[in-house]
């Protein structure tokens, strides 16, 4: 018959080794990954889906809410993160100063494709300067 007091004497140093290998590979993992990084601003989540699904009937008067609470929010969703701002300077900022980096994205194109087509709504890139050059000649002062 085997004793088990004689195997205990062998677990327990084994279990405070793999205990403290566990631990130590934590630590030193933990400190890597919390090198000096480039920190990115995110603008704070200002609400849930679920919170706009519950107050559908006043899904405006909600979103104006939390639009006077924040400037600028976000919502998360599990596939993309929306933003939302009524900060004049940011606005500013996307639709003029930094514009080539605020595409519509994939996922616009397909859902306006249908309705849109190509047009300047709908495209990016290249696509969009061609349609706006285009439309500028419309809005002239001459023909305005």
């Amino acid at each position: 018959m085997i004793d088990l007091n004689e195997f205990s004497c062998f677990f327990i140093p084994l279990t405070a080794a793999a205990l403290a290998l566990i631990s130590a590979i934590g630590i030193l993992r933990f400190r890597v990954t919390k090198l000096p990084q480039k920190t990115k601003k995110y603008y704070p989540i200002g609400s849930s889906h679920l919170r706009l699904i519950l107050n559908y009937y006043r899904l405006f008067d909600c979103m104006t809410d939390l639009l006077r609470k924040y400037k600028t929010c976000r919502l998360p969703s599990f596939s993309r993160s929306e933003i939302f701002t009524t900060d004049p300077e940011i606005v500013e900022y996307i639709l003029k100063t930094n514009f080539p980096n605020y595409g519509k994205g994939l996922y616009n194109y397909y859902v306006l494709t249908d309705l849109l087509g190509d047009g300047i709504f709908a495209v990016d890139g290249d696509k969009w300067k061609h349609q706006r050059k285009l439309s500028s000649y419309e809005f002239s002062t001459k023909i305005l």
